[in-house]
């Protein structure tokens, strides 16, 4: 049995639009610069845009502060919808960190395009009991 499935709607904005749209105003433009870096090394690759239903629900859970339900089918980006919201808070907490400051440069950091390292780095110092 094959279903043909139409492609989903496009909300016509990449991920930097879409986070520079709804954070402008309320995060530093470095800020949703370092978000919009972090969400393309992978995630999000430059020029890929977001589906309708990604852009309305990450609207929705930052800028309008809801809780937000996503249903949609297989390979519509609903992990997409539920991990950025949580990467953005992630990183706006990083902001105002206390603990103790990352050493050396940030993991998720490039040269051409290809992560640096092969090995990810602790950011944070830890403590052994």
């Amino acid at each position: 049995l094959m279903e043909p499935v139409p492609p989903y709607a496009s909300s016509g904005r990449t991920f930097p639009a879409a986070a520079a749209e709804i954070l402008s105003g309320v995060w530093p433009a470095s800020l949703i610069q370092d978000l919009s870096d972090f969400v393309g090394q992978g995630l999000f690759p430059p020029g890929y845009e977001l589906y309708a239903h990604q852009f309305e629900a990450i609207d929705a859970s930052v800028r309008g502060r809801e809780d937000v339900i996503v249903t949609s089918g297989t390979g519509s980006g609903k992990t997409e919808a539920f991990l950025l919201p949580l990467i953005r808070s992630l990183l706006q907490e990083s902001e105002n960190w206390t603990g103790s400051s990352p050493t050396g440069p940030r993991w998720w950091d490039t040269s051409g395009g290809q992560f640096t390292n092969t090995m990810p780095r602790a950011q944070r110092q830890y403590v052994r009991w």
